[in-house]
């Protein structure tokens, strides 16, 4: 996964009971896919899942902005 794609994630592309993450626009080639997360991938992100501000529109973002970018 880019670093693009995961930074464009949202809670809706995580599915955790397959353990994927639909990426609806590859940055490389634009186009969308499927990838699989690991075990600790899965549990880091069942962590974050539960303290996650859950109005925030992306999966990850900053204490200042609605997303973040890579020089945050």
């Amino acid at each position: 996964m880019r670093i693009c794609e995961l930074l464009a994630l949202k809670l809706q592309d995580i599915n955790l009971k397959e353990s994927t993450v639909v990426i609806r626009e590859g940055g490389k080639t634009g186009k969308g896919r499927i990838v699989y997360i690991s075990d600790d991938t899965y549990k880091a992100l069942q962590k974050w899942i539960k303290v996650r501000t859950p109005e925030r529109k992306f999966l990850f973002y900053s204490s200042t902005n609605e997303s973040m970018s890579y020089g945050m």
